[in-house]
């Protein structure tokens, strides 16, 4: 209830309200509950796709019910950083909606009784230790423990990413061949290696086939790079402001976090390519990684400073 009584405490100031004391004290609250608010909900949103992401680990089907009409589908749906980007009025609705949401995960995690969350479809045997202690294996209650969850997938930072590839590959399509691995962005231009040029040009979508999972890959990285680019440029930019920054900050984080495991998937790519005798494939996928690295490297450093 604290916004209604902001509002009724604003509104005893009648025309003094826009007294320069008056608004610069207002300004001082706005930023400073707008920041706090801001951690809160991000804090809730991201305890909701974990428990999610859980559920779905541990084999429950993506639409069972956690608590009343909350499906698990509804938590895994939650898009943070859409909704603190709207103004008020409209994120309200969805405000109300990720309250209704927390409480039905902490329903699910305090043991209150509530609908049940389908079992995996197979039964799973406790591990060793907890059977010699006589602890039940986890199960969907036990997801308290976040620090076991995998970060869960960012909906609308991998919608980002995959926005990236298309652009730079519709780039590529349209340009002079002999400047299509100068593709321009923001405020300066990338240049593609080979490797990564004959990727983009390539159309393997409808195929399964290890070329084409090379070739995603490799795009993929590339956009994935580019995109903490962007996001480094607008946070640095930003940091400087009480909170503006912290969308950004999130972004760079996630985007790490979605460029490690990416590197991982790249080695076993490379693995594979070695076998087949594709050495300079295997070599052209190593030059992207490195670049991936040292973004990595710098992404951290700057947040860190």
């Amino acid at each position: 209830g604290i916004l209604q009584r902001v509002r009724e405490l604003k509104s005893h100031f009648g025309a003094s309200f826009y007294h320069p004391q008056v608004l610069a004290s207002s300004a001082v609250y706005n930023v400073f509950f707008g920041k706090r608010f801001d951690e809160l909900f991000r804090e809730a949103t991201n305890q909701i796709k974990a428990f999610a992401a859980k559920v779905q680990q541990d084999g429950g089907s993506i639409m069972s019910r956690v608590d009343g009409d909350v499906t698990v589908k509804n938590l895994a749906e939650v898009e943070e950083n859409k909704i603190l980007t709207q103004e008020y009025g409209r994120a309200r609705e969805n405000f109300q909606q990720i309250s209704k949401f927390k409480k039905a995960v902490d329903s699910r995690r305090s043991g209150r009784p509530s609908a049940a969350v389908a079992p995996a479809p197979k039964p799973v045997a406790p591990t060793a230790a907890a059977a010699a202690k006589g602890v039940a294996s986890p199960g969907v209650q036990s997801l308290a423990e976040s620090t076991r969850v995998a970060p869960p997938i960012n909906a609308s930072e991998e919608n980002k990413i995959r926005g990236m590839v298309e652009s730079i590959r519709n780039f590529v399509h349209a340009a002079d061949p002999a400047a299509a691995s100068v593709v321009p962005m923001r405020n300066k231009t990338m240049a593609l290696t080979p490797g990564e040029l004959e990727a983009f040009k390539a159309d393997y979508s409808s195929e399964k086939s290890f070329r084409a999972d090379f070739a995603n890959m490799l795009t993929y990285l590339v956009a994935i790079h580019t995109r903490m680019q962007h996001e480094m440029e607008d946070y640095k930019s930003k940091r400087g402001s009480a909170y503006l920054w912290k969308p950004h900050a999130d972004a760079l984080a996630y985007l790490m976090t979605a460029a490690d495991r990416s590197l991982k998937e790249a080695e076993q790519v490379c693995v594979v390519a070695g076998q087949r005798g594709l050495g300079e494939k295997a070599k052209a996928l190593h030059v992207t990684m490195e670049k991936v690295r040292a973004q990595i490297s710098a992404v951290a450093q700057t947040l860190q400073t």
